[in-house]
């Protein structure tokens, strides 16, 4: 419906961003990433879509684009929520080093957070701090059943402690 409606109205960025939303939910990421950018270049400059334009260039694996754009998410609407998938971003890029600074930023203020948590476990990990790593990653879990960063960090944790079948 939403596909029909920008055909006859194909300068809406309203329409343009929730066509992205729909797209985005259909793990259409790449036609999302292109709504997205073309209600941006329409004028669309709103924190959702940023957010959802950082998204779908994450899930597309084109990380650069995604830090720049939610750095502007970020200018834009600061807050927890941009910097701490600001952190995860920095991490899927190899700046564990940002990431974690990022990360423990957002955690003094928001120690449920699960992206910061996230970095925080895959740090500690890094670190071989495996109790503050299951402590993260047990964190996720229980918020989120079926995270699969969480999974795999409580995994790492166990391998390291020498309970194969736990980590399997």
């Amino acid at each position: 419906v939403l596909a029909e409606l920008t055909q006859a109205e194909p300068d809406n960025p309203a329409l343009l961003y929730n066509l992205g939303l729909a797209r985005f939910y259909q793990d259409k990421h790449r036609e999302a990433q292109a709504s997205f950018d073309r209600a941006l270049a329409l004028g669309l400059k709103t924190r959702d879509n940023l957010a959802y334009l950082t998204r779908s260039l994450h899930h597309l694996g084109k990380i650069r684009d995604a830090i720049g754009f939610c750095e502007q998410w970020l200018a834009q609407a600061p807050g927890e929520e941009a910097k701490a998938y600001l952190a995860l971003l920095e991490m899927d890029e190899g700046n564990m080093a940002r990431a974690h600074q990022l990360a423990e930023d957002v955690l003094a203020r928001d120690p449920e957070n699960l992206h910061a948590s996230t970095v925080a476990g895959s740090y500690s990990v890094e670190q071989q701090d495996m109790e503050a790593a299951e402590k993260h990653f047990g964190r996720i879990v229980e918020r989120q059943p079926q995270n699969g960063r969480g999974w795999l960090g409580l995994g790492l944790v166990r391998l390291y402690q020498q309970k194969h079948a736990e980590s399997i």
